[in-house]
């Protein structure tokens, strides 16, 4: 009753997909991954070490939150790390820049 009729997609409508596997891959890109990677690890360390001093007993607060501490000053160390990453890849970006007349890379 309430079918569709498709129509058939050409083979040159459809999308293709793009091989992005580690051919090539500047060694850059894999440490900002990994850099990228550190920082998502250290917040989830944050998110659990503050869920576990929260539900902490009396006896253990102390402890807990000193591995909250510590935690959190690790994801500032890793958030540091990133935005110093992200400042070098903006420097980068002004320096090589497109042409606009012919359309290639060239250096300011």
């Amino acid at each position: 009753m309430f079918s569709r009729w498709r129509r058939r997609r050409s083979t040159q409508d459809k999308p293709r997909a793009v091989d992005n596997s580690g051919a090539g891959t500047p060694e850059t890109t894999v440490g900002h991954t990994q850099q990228l990677q550190e920082w998502r690890r250290s917040a989830q360390r944050v998110t659990r070490a503050w869920n576990a001093w929260l539900a902490a007993e009396s006896r253990d607060r102390a402890i807990r939150y000193s591995v909250f501490v510590a935690a959190l000053a690790d994801e500032e160390r890793a958030a540091a790390e990133v935005e110093r990453m992200v400042d070098l890849a903006d420097v980068g970006q002004c320096v090589t820049t497109t042409d606009p007349w012919n359309g290639r890379l060239g250096a300011r």
